[in-house]
């Protein structure tokens, strides 16, 4: 077997046991688990992901793209939620893989479940080619695959999962772009810098745009230090052309994604995050939270910083290794000190506004004021962390190789030591924790446990090290994070079931009148989506700024009669208005949930002859805010109507069809008059009487409404949002296409002039 040829199938074999380590540690959660099985955690993961999941796999199943759903906020333009994930390639895959048997939340855990195996080959990939060693890739791909980042609330909010997994795809073909062009192979430069483009914007469509945010930062600072790189050998000049060739991929991966980004700019522009301020958006880390990395277990609920003992012990040996520059290690100092900056500013990023680098870069770069939680930031630490545990891996497998003379040099004998000496400590302090148990100190019961365990995951690393052995460390960071981190996501079988039915629902889903629903509080916040009910509430992070303060401020029963509230979900043993109670069942926390039907609910669509004009939609919120206003008696538009109402005109509306992004309603009127519509005023919505384009008003500060003329006539509203962003993604696609297609014929004719030299298989 030649070299090559053993090479490729080590490869293989590699990648073929992280998958089936992927698969162990979630088998759980997997279909056939039979009565072991476990849904992942109840939260938002079922709660907002797999309603929006269900939604889109609906609509796309039907052959349609949905942009605008009535199940949530009144109104909500569906895919400009970047959430929604409408445009994401494994998405679509889902949907149809399941198309036969339709989509299930079972689906859904699946599709999360195999984005750990792309994490997995990505990182194994990148550490492969940078440190240059098999045992080096197997520490990195582990540490970053199962480590408390990835394992933790990133699958339960599964964009965030589905963005960051594509962070070493992208290192990889940035690097691979890198070594051409300080080759001076341009020509063979351009597949790898379109297909980090390609990843780019993969990432930029998984629907988390602070994630996607972070790993394009990380890609650019990458370009830059492998630019930096080549500046030793090169006038400026050519490594700036070299650097805007790398950066290329950001402007390409929006362009791909372009027709998610630019909707979802203009949602964000109209939505509560415009607004966003250094308090709201400098949430983080607090330094007690930096126990997380020895501590896992009683740090927080949730802990995201946790690689392992001894994979953390490596990441250590490579920073200090590259320091000392010790020759046995052969290090490269440069790649060991980007990695460990990487991890470094994402730390001291992460505890958000209590540190001035946040604030500075809350001020100076680009996109980072959008967004709340910097604790995201963890996966610069954890994929900076895994990267040095891979260096550090190599550099060890290097020392332990026997010279030329037979000596064997053993730098890594220290560091087997230096576990042996903080297990010995942490031993300590668990004899100390236990003391004070013992002395009454309930609290210390749980740091007694995690010290023990840490002392014996120590341990463990220090024999292992000091065995040499590869595959017996890899096997003690499998073991310790298998254990420590693996039920981080898990729920229950009972949480399989998001929207389980109940009698508080039977009636409302009888009820074939157009309506809402408004749900107080006592359940789950998508109910819209999960039972197919138009909601004025809704689980998703961006609401029109108009909208969420009408639901903040305005009294219950004004905010009902303007959004057609017909039944009300509540804890409440009665309500403002008549009502009639319908049904009731005992909610998770053991109190009672209860469904009202309004003796009067009011209409989704009436005529109004008395107006007022006030273009400001602060003032028109306002005036809908003040006492005594009643939207059926009188409307607020932003601007003056034609033909102008007749103040006491009279007629009829009714619905003759309701799709999510198509209304026809047939009105009669015996004068001109306002047709006010209890639907969300939104860019994009186009109106129609008798087939005639008419413009639509913002009324009531969050409402549409249409001037009448008298007579019988047909009305249609429809969302044709503009289609820029499409067009743009397609012809980046084709663009994209075209260009991989010369790259790869440009890659045959040079392999077939001078074929690569055979490969040796890596240590």
């Amino acid at each position: 077997m030649t070299p090559t040829r053993r090479a490729r199938l080590l490869t293989l074999l590699d990648l073929l046991l992280l998958a089936a380590l992927c698969l162990l540690f979630f088998w759980r959660s997997l279909p056939f688990a039979g009565v072991d099985h476990r849904g992942f955690a109840a939260g938002d993961f079922g709660n907002q992901f797999y309603a929006f999941a269900s939604y889109r796999a609906e609509r796309l199943s039907q052959g349609e793209l949905p942009l605008w759903s009535p199940h949530a906020l009144s109104g909500h333009p569906f895919l400009a939620d970047i959430q929604s994930g409408a445009y994401y390639p494994p998405a679509r895959l889902t949907i149809a893989l399941t198309q036969a048997a339709g989509f299930s939340y079972q689906a859904l855990q699946l599709e999360g479940i195999l984005h750990y195996p792309i994490a997995a080959f990505g990182m194994y990939f990148l550490a492969r080619r940078l440190t240059r060693s098999r045992f080096g890739a197997w520490v990195a791909a582990v540490a970053f695959t199962f480590g408390s980042y990835l394992t933790s609330y990133p699958l339960l909010q599964l964009a965030i999962l589905e963005t960051v997994v594509w962070l070493p795809w992208l290192f990889l073909a940035l690097d691979h772009a890198a070594s051409h062009l300080a080759a001076d192979r341009a020509r063979r430069a351009i597949l790898p810098v379109l297909l980090a483009g390609l990843v780019f914007g993969v990432a930029l469509t998984a629907g988390h745009p602070q994630s996607a945010l972070l790993v394009g930062y990380a890609g650019l600072a990458f370009a830059v230090f492998r630019a930096f790189q080549m500046a030793r050998a090169r006038a400026w000049p050519a490594v700036l052309g070299r650097l805007a060739a790398l950066v290329a991929f950001l402007p390409l991966g929006a362009a791909l994604a372009a027709a998610q980004l630019l909707p979802a700019l203009e949602y964000m522009r109209l939505s509560t995050r415009a607004g966003l301020t250094i308090d709201a958006a400098g949430s983080g880390f607090m330094p007690y939270d930096l126990i997380q990395f020895i501590f896992p277990q009683i740090a927080t609920p949730v802990a995201a910083l946790y690689i392992g003992v001894l994979a953390l012990g490596l990441a250590i040996f490579a920073l200090f290794g590259a320091a000392r520059r010790d020759p046995a290690l052969a290090l490269p100092r440069d790649l060991v000190g980007f990695f460990g900056g990487l991890a470094g500013a994402g730390l001291l990023l992460s505890f958000g506004n209590i540190t001035p680098v946040y604030q500075l870069a809350y001020l100076a770069l680009p996109g980072w004021r959008l967004f709340r939680g910097q604790e995201r930031l963890a996966v610069w630490v954890v994929f900076g962390l895994a990267m040095l545990a891979g260096f550090g891996a190599a550099a060890l497998a290097r020392s332990l190789t026997s010279k030329p003379d037979g000596s064997n040099t053993r730098p890594g004998l220290g560091l087997a030591r230096g576990f042996w000496i903080a297990a010995m400590s942490a031993l300590v302090f668990a004899a100390a924790c236990f003391i004070g148990y013992q002395a009454g100190n309930e609290g210390l019961w749980g740091f007694t446990a995690a010290a023990m365990w840490l002392s014996l995951m120590l341990a463990a690393a220090g024999g292992a090290v000091w065995s040499g052995r590869p595959a017996l460390m890899i096997l003690v960071i499998v073991i310790d994070l298998f254990t420590v981190v693996s039920g981080q996501h898990a729920g229950t079988a009972a949480s399989a079931q998001p929207f389980p039915p109940g009698p508080i629902f039977d009636a409302v889903r009888a009820d074939t009148g157009v309506f809402r629903t408004a749900n107080e509080g006592p359940l789950t916040e998508h109910i819209g989506y999960g039972y197919g009910f138009d909601e004025i509430t809704g689980a998703s992070p961006l609401k029109l700024t108009a909208y969420d303060r009408l639901l903040r401020e305005a009294p219950r029963p004004l905010l009902w009669r303007l959004l057609g509230v017909k039944y009300v979900f509540t804890w409440r043993p009665e309500l403002e208005e008549p009502a009639e109670r319908l049904a009731e069942q005992t909610g998770g926390d053991g109190n009672p949930i209860y469904v009202y039907r309004l003796n009067d609910p009011r209409p989704r669509a009436w005529l109004n002859g008395r107006f007022s004009v006030e273009p400001s939609a602060d003032g028109q919120l306002a005036r809908v805010l003040a006492p005594g206003f009643d939207p059926q008696a009188d409307v607020i538009l932003s601007a003056p109507p034609d033909p102008a109402p007749d103040p006491n005109c009279a007629g009829t509306v009714e619905w003759t069809r309701r799709t999510p992004e198509f209304l026809a309603l047939e009105v009669t009127t015996d004068a001109p008059c306002v047709l006010t519509l209890s639907e969300i005023a939104y860019p994009g919505w186009q109106a129609a009487i008798d087939d005639a384009p008419a413009p639509i008003l913002t009324a009531d500060a969050v409402l549409r409404a249409v001037a009448m003329p008298a007579g019988t006539h047909t009305v249609t509203l429809a969302f044709r949002p503009r289609p820029t962003g499409l067009i743009i993604s397609l012809v980046a696609l084709l663009a994209v296409a075209v260009g991989l297609l010369a790259a790869l014929i440009l890659e045959s004719r040079a392999a077939a002039r001078k074929p690569e030299p055979e490969l040796r298989a890596p240590a």
